[in-house]
């Protein structure tokens, strides 16, 4: 019955289809709605950012420097913005030292105060006065500065016209292109510097800082780019390298290690690669930088305390105050090197929290060369164009999960399959950054495992409560029936039969093992005045075997009544009776049968006839506890065999003799450990409390059984029938 009631364990359709429906319902919404993209983006993000804090650090290449103008560089020259004489001397100081690539992380868009246009404001002040100020002019030493080294000036990045008092630095693209055709690149606006540097620079750096919708900066551009009109009237699109690209390819050409990469950005026509290729003249170079649809960069953010916060002491990060003061030894540190200067200041305006650097942030000037140092390193973090493609395939098999019928399963199976489903794409998220650096989605196709997976548990586990409690209600009716039937059997029973009349006592228990039993017993007196004893027990137990006993009962009495005869005789005639009635299939089939002990008493002249078929004789023990041996052959049990015979054994019994006959269950009670309770011990007892009479002896040996099984339940029907013969009343 518990095996077909596990079959039963299904999830109703609604349930499974609820969960099927709020699974793509979810995937539907993350991939049209915005608000909801945001959403699991975020989440995705911040797995991230909790990978990144658990993955070991990453060594820095080396080949990336940062010059922070800190505070003690603040300190040396005063507060920020500095002189164009002293930032003209810090640059000079850092091409002193021969680096490869000097990249300026700082915006020159506004004339120093020494620069031709202030002069000739002075002039018109002061008169010729100003005159004196002419032989120093700062802005012309930092440009000769600037020209000393191959140097990237910073371009500023903008997406709103925000800057109108500078005529000739900005350059804006049509609003109209703009909206014909946007881009994820696209800038509305860039900042130039000013011509006299920008003269003497190598190259630009686009300074752009991408911050997630959570603030947090987790990308940089490799590119950015603007739509324009060619003189042929064909739409195009320039482009700029942003800053950590900038860093890597400004450099002399005469350098044989100076990187390039493809102006025309090839890698973004129809089936490009999507990948940022730099290389050297012979061929060689890092990995390809793999490139987000906006030309972003994913980092890794591991190298960033080699790279350096300020009062950090880190490997790559040189103070601006050291090279001003002569430190040699700092100043080598940026020999052939890509140097970066920025401000590093802690409370700066430029200070970004990144997944490593979350509370004081890190320098727009340091991420800026972590991420050079990524791409050199072959270690910006992949985000494949299939992710998101992937995690709404897996909502979709979560979706089809639910749909199954799981029946069978347990609870705690189905939960720790739902909870395994929906760890999945966690588990696969890490591993794929930390063993291919890949940036996957999990957090969307994770919720929709739950959602899948929450309406079939609740559909099982209500599906189970329903049917435990019909369960309960057909146990509670089925134990209504058992009860009756115990009733029934046990009333049938002649326990209050009280034959002292005749001179003798009579004594008897029968305990089914379960509800009702197949053991029985009967005793009677016969038609030609005698005293009839049976004990029999009935193959199996429960309800099947309560209705065979019945039937072997009825036909025992009826038939023992009716034949003339030894009492061997008799009990061969119950046998073919027997034989007749009983179900075919349960005997056949099952195997089914009865043993069965009959005794026949005169109570005059107590004459006793014995037979037995299936087990044992009855045990005659004296009045003084020594036993009065019976033989009789061995016989099969009623219903093995269509025609049998029975022998009969004869005894005159003496007064106080006691028989006594009793089912296996007394002889093969078990002790908890498995030790039998055996015939040799029961006769033993018996012998023992056989003065007492028949109720001593049943009561004796009764009691010994229960302290046998010392508590262990009986796995067997036991009955104990006594009979001691007093003699011929008066």
């Amino acid at each position: 019955m518990a095996r077909s009631f596990r079959r039963e364990w299904t999830v109703a359709p609604g349930w499974r289809l609820l969960g099927a429906a709020l699974a793509l319902g979810l995937a539907f919404l993350a991939a049209t709605n915005e608000r909801a993209f945001n959403a699991f983006f975020r989440l995705d993000a911040r797995l991230l950012d909790q990978w990144q804090r658990l993955a070991p650090p990453d060594e820095p290449t080396g080949e990336v420097v940062v010059v922070g103008i800190d505070a003690a560089a603040i300190r040396e020259k005063g507060r920020w913005p500095w002189a164009r004489a002293d930032l003209a001397e810090l640059v000079e100081a850092v091409a002193a030292a021969g680096p490869r690539s000097v990249t300026l992380d700082i915006l020159l868009t506004e004339p120093g105060p020494y620069s031709e246009v202030n002069l000739m404001r002075a002039f018109r002040a002061r008169g010729p006065e100003a005159i004196s100020l002419l032989p120093v002019v700062p802005d012309a030493r930092l440009a000769a500065a600037i020209a000393s080294a191959p140097t990237a000036l910073a371009v500023a990045g903008a997406s709103t016209r925000a800057i109108d008092d500078l005529p000739g630095l900005t350059q804006c693209a049509d609003r109209a292109l703009l909206e014909a055709g946007p881009q994820p690149f696209h800038v509305e606006c860039l900042l130039f510097p000013l011509a006299l540097f920008e003269q003497a620079a190598s190259g630009y750096a686009a300074t752009f800082a991408e911050q997630d919708l959570d603030g947090v900066l987790r990308r940089a551009r490799a590119f950015v780019g603007q739509p324009i009109l060619t003189e042929a009237g064909e739409r195009a699109e320039a482009f700029l390298p942003a800053m950590p690209v900038s860093a890597l390819t400004v450099c002399a050409e005469s350098n044989a290690e100076c990187l390039s990469y493809d102006a025309r950005m090839e890698f973004l026509a129809e089936g490009g690669s999507r990948e940022l290729r730099l290389w050297r003249a012979d061929g060689t170079g890092p990995p390809p930088a793999p490139l987000t649809p906006s030309l972003g960069l994913w980092l890794d953010f591991g190298a960033l305390p080699g790279l350096g916060a300020e009062g950090t002491g880190p490997a790559r990060l040189v103070s601006a105050a050291a090279l001003l003061q002569g430190d040699v030894a700092e100043a080598a540190r940026l020999t052939d090197k890509h140097v970066l200067i920025g401000l590093t200041r802690l409370g700066s305006i430029d200070q970004y929290t990144t997944p490593l650097a979350r509370e004081d942030g890190a320098p727009g000037v340091v991420i800026q060369a972590l991420a050079a140092d990524n791409i050199l390193a072959g270690r910006v973090l992949r985000a494949p164009d299939w992710a998101e493609d992937a995690a709404l395939a897996y909502a979709g098999f979560a979706a089809f999960l639910a749909l199954i019928r799981f029946g069978g399963v347990s609870v705690a199976l189905l939960i720790g399959f739902g909870m395994a489903s929906a760890a999945a794409p966690i588990l696969a998220g890490w591993a794929a950054f930390a063993f291919g650096g890949l940036v996957l989605s999990p957090t969307m196709p994770a919720l929709s495992a739950i959602l899948a997976g929450a309406p079939v548990v609740f559909g099982r586990v209500s599906a189970i409560r329903r049917q435990l409690a019909e369960a309960r209600e057909t146990r509670a009716r089925e134990e209504e029936r058992m009860d009756a039937a115990r009733e029934i059997q046990l009333g049938s029973l002649p326990f209050d039969a009280d034959f002292t009349a005749l001179g003798f006592e009579t004594a008897s228990i029968c305990r089914p093992a379960q509800e009702v039993g197949g053991d029985f017993f009967e005793l009677f007196r016969l038609s030609d005045g005698r005293l009839f004893a049976a004990v029999g027990d009935v193959s199996g137990k429960g309800l099947e075997a309560s209705l065979v006993t019945a039937l072997s009962k009825s036909i025992t009495g009826a038939v023992t009544d009716r034949t003339e005869g030894p009492l061997g005789a008799a009990l061969a005639a119950v046998a073919r009776e027997f034989v007749r009635q009983a179900p075919g299939a349960w005997r056949r089939e099952k195997g089914g049968f009865v043993t069965l002990a009959l005794v026949r008493i005169d109570p005059e002249t107590g004459e006793a006839e014995f037979a037995a078929a299936g087990c044992e004789p009855p045990l005659v023990i004296g009045a003084d506890g020594a036993a009065r041996p019976l033989t009789l052959p061995a016989v099969a049990p009623l219903g093995w065999m269509e025609a049998p015979d029975f022998e009969t054994a004869r005894l005159t019994l003496r007064r106080g003799d006691t028989i006594l006959i009793f089912t296996d269950g007394v002889h093969e009670a078990e002790t908890p450990g498995g030790d039998l309770f055996g015939e040799a011990r029961a006769a033993e007892i018996a012998a023992e409390a056989a003065p007492g009479g028949a109720a001593a002896v049943v009561k004796a040996l009764e009691e010994a059984v229960s302290r046998h099984q010392a508590g262990r339940a009986p796995t067997d029907d036991t009955t104990i029938l006594a009979v001691t013969w007093r003699g011929a009343a008066g």
